[in-house]
């Protein structure tokens, strides 16, 4: 077991700590500093090294690799994922990025019919995801699900942004209505609170 300040790189037989030093895992040129690595970012060079070997066995027996051995290694990579996540194996799917991931599990609520479900995000959310929710919304009708969308200004302490939450599920609650799904980005796609904080310190 690793500790949470670590990750092991099994390839290589050795821990790596979290920060700095992380970067050297990475294929991109020393010179070049990502300030935007969700969108146009890259994958470790063990996760690089092992998706070339998988590739080159597809390509030199596609049938048999594609037929008959990707689906024993997605089963093994699904069975090692759900104990991270401590969730049963048969639920656990791989997709092609975030966004596909949740159009996926909206795309499969059940909305009830007494048209108090409510989607809640942040103002912050990435567009795209916003966009899911509205196409509920649209295919649906407003009468079967609503949104709530929580305005967020920073700069802001996370103890702020925890208490807008629960004050607009409660406000949903007064409604009369139920928070039935919320969207929460980790990384926030659209502000760059840093550097606003910095411009408006000058």
């Amino acid at each position: 077991m690793t500790s949470t300040n670590q990750t092991e790189l099994p390839s290589r037989g050795k821990y790596v700590e979290f920060g700095g030093e992380m970067k050297s895992q990475f294929p991109q040129s020393k010179d070049w500093v990502n300030l935007n690595h969700g969108s146009f970012g890259t994958v470790p060079c063990v996760v690089r090294d092992k998706s070339r070997a998988y590739r080159e066995l597809a390509e030199a027996m596609p049938d048999k690799f594609i037929r008959y051995e990707m689906p024993s290694l997605l089963d093994e990579s699904r069975e090692a994922v759900a104990k991270i996540v401590n969730a049963p194996t048969e639920t656990v799917v791989f997709v092609g990025n975030a966004t596909e991931g949740v159009n996926t599990v909206f795309r499969n609520l059940k909305w009830n019919e007494d048209g108090k479900d409510v989607i809640v995000f942040f103002s912050t959310i990435y567009p795209a995801c916003a966009k899911i929710a509205d196409f509920n919304v649209d295919y649906f009708g407003p009468n079967r699900v609503g949104i709530k969308e929580i305005p967020l200004t920073y700069p802001l302490e996370d103890e702020e942004i925890i208490q807008s939450f629960r004050d607009a599920v409660a406000d949903i609650e007064k409604e009369g209505k139920r928070a039935r799904v919320c969207t929460i980005d980790v990384c926030s796609s659209l502000p760059g609170v840093v550097a606003l904080a910095w411009s408006s310190w000058i």
